[in-house]
């Protein structure tokens, strides 16, 4: 225990502790004029320090909070506010963050706040006065209802401005449009539509347009002589709008075209395509007849001799426009007709047809026959012959001869109009049956044999040696009978005579007499005596075995 020493009001006490023993109850230190002052440093040494005072005065000018920390950071230290009932606030150092913190308080002041801000704000700055920034930079989030400038507004760049802009002034003055991308909203200046008019503009036919950057003007000239070729015209009587046109002559004489003042006349210099006729009968001597009407080529009329056609430039020929000069003297009595074909034309040689007309398939003709046997498109038809005209061809030569430069592609006639008769020496064919069509109950391939019955004309044979039989079915024929009645389908061609591929059941030999058998639509060699008027024809090659196939048959119904 310190020694106590004691001097009127004044009290010394010696050693290094004082202890007031008050038992269970608080210590207490108490003034009884209600200040107690202690001179020297000041130690407080526990885990429980309460201060209750209406008022603090510290000479320090920094208040040291979690002095007894030591080692890395690792707790919030800040100054709490105890509200009684209402929510305690506080202003603390937060160690996650790394920042002050009014925790989810707002700060406020009725006063100015000048400061720097150094690094990022967050979240809102909200003034009721005038605030005076050096430099703003927002790289995020909005600035709502706030004028942006002043009497001298300080640069700035915004990447979104909303609204409709009427508000905005000066803004493009110093920017171009060079980098501004096409869109729905399209942004023009008087230069850039002057350069891509300029651009778009592609000058012909009589037309030039001029392009005065300097002077703002764009000129368009044209030229009515120089636009076509031809006759030129240009209506002078409208003096708001040039107008004109070119139209060039026919090439071969035929169209004439005249300028008769603003006017274009387009005629014919002669009559064109005119039929006309001459008649003259013989007196055995003259051969020169004068004709009527102008020609200049010998196909261009077709000349008759008692019905007979004459063949231009062999019978005849034309040595004026209207000299007509027979080959030999018209023969007393005989009665000659000229008919018109044409007017005028260009000569040339014909040596074929390969682009007569224009069309293919191309036909080789005697030249002297293209104008009388063909018709527009080229080609040798039934109704571009006259009536009654016969071809001289005494001398054998392939005069009125009808050749195709392709094998096995055109035809003489066609289904629908054919020819009426067909008169010659000799005809020759490729194929090689005789075949006639009839009506069948049902479609059937190539060599089946058919006999007569069934729900129509002919049915397939089931019977052996069967006298019915009509013949086989023909791949291509020769010469084709009664071929209007119906297709292969339903009327196929049936071989009566001739060569043709036949099914075949069993063994046979060369010249071996075939019959109908009891395999459908087959034939079979004939074994014993065959039934009169069964047999189908000979076979002409060997079949050794017994199974059903395909060979070679000659057709001869016997």
């Amino acid at each position: 225990m310190a020694e106590q020493i004691k001097f009127g009001d004044r009290l010394f006490l010696k050693g290094e502790k004082v202890l007031l023993d008050n038992g269970v109850s608080d210590a207490i230190i108490e003034s009884r004029n209600g200040t107690l002052v202690i001179k020297g440093n000041l130690t407080v040494d526990g885990t429980t320090t309460t201060v209750n005072t209406e008022e603090i005065t510290l000479a320090d000018a920094h208040i040291l909070l979690n002095g007894n920390h030591t080692g890395t950071a690792s707790e919030d230290v800040g100054i709490e506010v105890n509200r009684g009932t209402d929510d305690n606030v506080k202003f603390s150092w937060k160690e996650d963050i790394d920042k002050w913190t009014l925790y989810d308080k707002d700060l406020t002041t009725s006063g100015t706040v000048s400061a720097v801000f150094v690094g990022d704000i967050t979240g809102n700055i909200t003034s009721t006065g005038t605030s005076t920034f050096s430099n703003i930079n927002v790289d995020g989030g909005n600035v709502d209802g706030t004028v942006i400038g002043a009497t001298v507004p300080a640069a700035g760049t915004f990447t979104t401005i909303a609204g409709d802009g009427t508000a905005i002034t000066n803004v493009l003055t110093n920017y171009t449009t060079t980098d501004l991308a096409e869109g729905t909203n399209l942004y023009y200046t008087d230069e850039r539509v002057d350069d891509r008019i300029d651009n778009f503009f592609d000058a012909s036919y009589g037309i030039t347009a001029t392009y005065n950057d300097s002077a703002n003007t764009y000129t368009l000239d044209f030229d009515p002589i120089n636009a076509g070729t031809g006759v030129a015209v240009l209506d002078t009587t409208d003096t708001t709008q040039a107008k004109f046109r070119t139209v060039k002559a026919g090439p071969n004489g035929d169209l004439a075209v005249t300028l008769d003042g603003d006017h274009l006349v387009v005629d014919t210099s002669v009559k064109l395509n005119i039929l006309e006729k001459f008649s003259a009968t013989g007196t055995g001597s003259v051969s020169v007849y004068t004709l009527p009407f102008n020609i200049s080529q010998d196909w261009h009329i077709e000349v008759f001799i008692d019905g007979v056609f004459q063949i231009p430039s062999v019978a005849y020929s034309v040595t004026t426009g209207t000299t007509l000069t027979l080959t030999s003297p018209l023969a007393l009595n005989s009665v000659m007709y000229v008919l018109k074909l044409a007017t005028n034309s260009v000569s040339t040689s014909i040596t074929d047809a390969d682009t007569l007309g224009g069309q293919l398939p191309s036909f080789y003709t005697n030249p002297t026959l293209v104008s009388a046997f063909t018709n527009d498109a080229g080609y040798i038809t039934s109704s571009s012959i006259p009536t009654n005209h016969m071809v001289n061809d005494a001398d054998n030569t392939t005069t009125g001869s009808i050749f195709v430069t392709t094998d096995n592609t055109q035809d003489l006639g066609t289904s629908s109009n054919k020819w009426r008769a067909i008169y010659g020496h000799q005809v020759e064919a490729t194929f090689a049956d005789l075949a006639e069509r009839y009506a069948a109950d049902a479609p059937y391939d190539v060599g089946t044999v058919l006999v007569f019955g069934g729900e129509a004309e002919i049915t397939s044979t089931t019977e052996y040696n069967d006298s019915r039989v009509v013949g086989v079915v023909s791949t291509a024929p020769a010469y084709l009978m009664n071929a209007d009645v119906g297709n292969s389908q339903t009327h196929p061609a049936i071989a009566l005579k001739g060569r043709v591929p036949c099914k075949v059941i069993g063994q046979c030999k060369k010249g071996d007499l075939l019959t109908t058998s009891q395999l459908e639509g087959h034939a079979t060699a004939v074994y014993g005596q065959p039934v009169t008027g069964s047999v189908i024809g000979k076979a002409m090659e060997d079949k050794i075995d017994y199974e059903a196939g395909m060979i070679e048959i000659f057709v001869s119904m016997m």
